[in-house]
């Protein structure tokens, strides 16, 4: 069976934030302003902390996200207010329909880039 990458997608945010569990931006919001309230200026979350990572996901398209058409923006928006950046694991899409582990620098509720694995496990293509 295969699925369109848009499959599920609101671009207004709604669709696209309720795919992501709630519980986990608020546990990054509450680790980001634990790291605010010691001290740390740039808190670092696992690898695809955002919906896991795709090669281990039913739909892999449902667990990306299209950082171009603000699709990350919609998803981290409840961070906004933390006063640190992170760097925030998640599975990416490109227009193209294709997925990469990717990383983005989040702070002062945008995000500022977004960096994709270049080299992923060995055994994989890249």
């Amino acid at each position: 069976m295969s699925h369109s990458a848009d499959e599920g997608r609101s671009f207004s945010g709604s669709t696209v934030s309720n795919r992501f569990d709630p519980e986990a931006i608020a546990r990054i919001r509450e680790q980001a302003e634990r790291c605010e309230a010691e001290g740390i200026r740039l808190p670092c979350c696992p690898e695809a902390v955002l919906g896991g990572l795709a090669d281990y996901a039913h739909r892999p398209a449902g667990t990306a996200l299209d950082a171009e058409a603000g699709e990350l923006d919609d998803v981290l928006a409840p961070l906004a207010t933390v006063g640190v950046a992170s760097i925030i694991g998640f599975t990416e899409t490109d227009r193209q329909g294709r997925l990469f582990n990717a990383a983005a620098v989040y702070d002062e509720g945008r995000v500022l880039g977004v960096y994709r694995k270049h080299h992923p496990a060995k055994g994989t293509p890249a």
